[in-house]
């Protein structure tokens, strides 16, 4: 947590803010040290830190959690309350007060609290000038430190064991919900706690961005791809692959091992001082040198408390890229609208270029063939 603690500190500082106060459940784990999954289900029963750039932090959470906070908290001073999430408003007012910050310039993550909320904290502290600070924690948490990579990494490796696992132990004529149940359970037996996420289909099934597993047996020939993740600890996950059903066309094989090498080469460029738009403009220029029709939204995004963080790898996207980032390095293609090809794997950005992180074994240049 020192880590955390000190480049908060320097932030504040930079940005001429008094305090923080850090609403989001994401944000607020990552200041407190104490994850509660359950936070995200009940929004009317948040955890608020104000962090002051002097004096002690302080955590604000229901009186349900003290036993919980006590083991799992890093932050000592915490005040309880009972009640919905006005209550603990009316705490945060009154700590404000007390640490003598009611006329102070304080950031505040506005993407965390709502707008109810932060009218009513705007109504108990009139003379506070409240700027957003969504950007500033969104950029201290997507810099990793060395046991948040670890994490990270463990979490990554663990969700590429899963789908393997699933892969391996999959028959012609399974559904793709049969294969959604391999997958769900061997995420589960390889240590996650939640599923984040599970996207699946097969053939022209699976052309949809969002799709969902159907009752459909997986066809010979068949391109199937799935994107799936889970949380451990509340890390998270997020690693997509796509697979043959049976023996593949030479045009997929051709396709597959394409789109490998751009992956190859997109990763390849992943290094400080690029930035996020950089990357989006070469992977458009691979996908048009390789005559692939692009039109992903982004090539990739840094993950960590949440599955999407800062920086997306978009158009446009001046956001620079830095040491110790761990980022998601996703390819997507769709193929005619009949099928399409999804890959991403999770690298951890270094001085001299980006690791992949993510594998629990070689990754192979041919398109995997399930039978």
């Amino acid at each position: 947590m020192e880590f955390r603690s000190n480049r908060l500190g320097e932030a504040l500082k930079l940005a001429k803010l008094d305090a923080l106060i850090a609403a989001a459940p994401e944000n607020a784990v990552y200041l407190s040290g104490a994850y509660n999954p359950v936070r995200k289900l009940l929004p009317e029963r948040p955890a608020i830190v104000l962090w002051p750039q002097d004096g002690s932090p302080l955590l604000i959470a229901a009186a349900i959690e003290e036993e919980f906070l006590r083991e799992r908290s890093v932050i000592s001073d915490r005040l309880l309350y009972r009640g919905k999430a006005e209550a603990a408003v009316s705490l945060l007012a009154k700590a404000v007060a007390n640490a003598k910050l009611s006329k102070a310039r304080i950031g505040v993550d506005l993407e965390g609290i709502s707008a109810h909320l932060f009218q009513e904290l705007v109504r108990k502290l009139p003379n506070a000038r409240f700027d957003n600070a969504t950007a500033l924690v969104a950029e201290l948490r997507a810099v990793k430190s060395g046991g948040e990579v670890q994490a990270l990494r463990e979490a990554a490796v663990s969700t590429d064991c899963a789908e393997w696992k699933a892969l391996d132990a999959f028959r012609v004529g399974w559904t793709e919900k049969e294969l959604a149940v391999e997958l769900r359970q061997a995420l589960i037996s390889e240590g996650a706690e939640t599923i984040a996420f599970l996207i699946l289909g097969g053939g022209r099934r699976g052309v949809a961005a969002h799709a969902a597993p159907s009752s459909t047996p997986l066809a010979p020939g068949e391109i199937l791809r799935f994107d799936m993740g889970g949380f451990f600890d509340g890390w998270a996950s997020d690693l997509a692959k796509t697979a043959c059903v049976e023996e593949p066309s030479p045009r997929q094989r051709h396709v597959y091992r394409t789109l490998r090498r751009i992956l190859d080469d997109h990763i390849g460029r992943i290094r400080p001082g690029r930035t996020a738009g950089e990357l989006f403009d070469a992977v458009s220029s691979d996908f048009h040198s390789a005559k692939l029709r692009f039109d992903a939204p982004h090539v990739g995004h840094g993950i960590g408390l949440s599955v999407h963080e800062w920086p997306i790898l978009s158009a446009g996207n001046r956001s620079p890229i830095r040491s110790d980032m761990a980022l998601c390095a996703e390819l997507i293609y769709v193929e005619e609208d009949r099928e399409r090809y999804h890959l991403e794997e999770l690298v951890l950005v270094r001085q001299d270029g980006a690791e992949v992180i993510s594998r629990s074994r070689i990754a192979e240049e041919d398109i995997p063939v399930i039978r």
